[in-house]
């Protein structure tokens, strides 16, 4: 299932970018943290996108939009290659521009491994976790921008943010592609969940894997 485009806001010729940001809602102890959006903007390779939802499936994150995609939506590379994730491609919301995809979030992130003439913090993969679930538990809806594959995301995008994620990477090829991308923020958003989260899948007989090692 698709849900309905929304469409794009006009902004004058020249103007900065701007969006307009939502309400924070009130937290309560019963709340769950809501985690952020993964907002992929004009993904061009549908097996891309499917590979993303399954790094998605695989942290606990579940809410999948995306920009503009360049080969259309639904997509059938998208769904095959998310394999058990498909339940995150089903759910995946499509809009016409960023900043409507964007609209009702109170915080985002802009991913990128370039440096940016922008007066904007920068946070590595695991700092941006934990500001994501601060903001989360005090009620806020986030969401991390990634760009396409051939270029990353361009500084009128980027403008649109409260901030920029980098992630540490060999200065010798610092290139991630999308999916190991989205899979580098999603696996720091879950270890944030607690100061000692499971190791791998529970079974009926051993629970969670437990780590360290026997040297007895």
């Amino acid at each position: 299932m698709v849900k309905a485009r929304t469409a794009s806001p006009r902004r004058a010729a020249g103007a900065a970018p701007e969006r307009a940001r939502a309400k924070k809602a009130e937290p309560s102890a019963e709340a769950e943290v809501k985690a952020p959006a993964i907002v992929l903007v004009n993904p061009q390779l549908g097996e891309n996108i499917g590979f993303a939802a399954r790094a998605m499936a695989n942290f606990g994150l579940t809410d999948l939009r995306l920009v503009v995609p360049r080969d259309g939506w639904p997509n059938a590379k998208a769904e095959a290659a998310a394999a058990g994730a498909s339940f995150v491609i089903d759910r995946a919301s499509v809009y016409d521009s960023v900043e409507s995809a964007i609209g009702g979030l109170n915080f985002v992130l802009a991913t990128t491994a370039r440096p940016r003439e922008m007066v904007k913090p920068v946070l590595s993969p695991e700092g941006a976790a934990k500001e994501l679930r601060r903001r989360a538990e005090r009620g806020e809806s986030t969401g991390v921008l990634f760009g396409p594959e051939r270029s990353g995301l361009d500084n009128d995008t980027i403008a649109l943010a409260d901030a920029i994620l980098t992630a540490p990477v060999s200065q010798a090829f610092a290139s991630l592609s999308l999916p190991q991308a989205v899979l580098v923020v999603a696996y720091e958003w879950l270890k944030g969940e607690s100061a000692a989260p499971a190791l791998g899948r529970a079974t009926t007989f051993d629970g969670p894997a437990a780590e360290g090692l026997d040297t007895s």
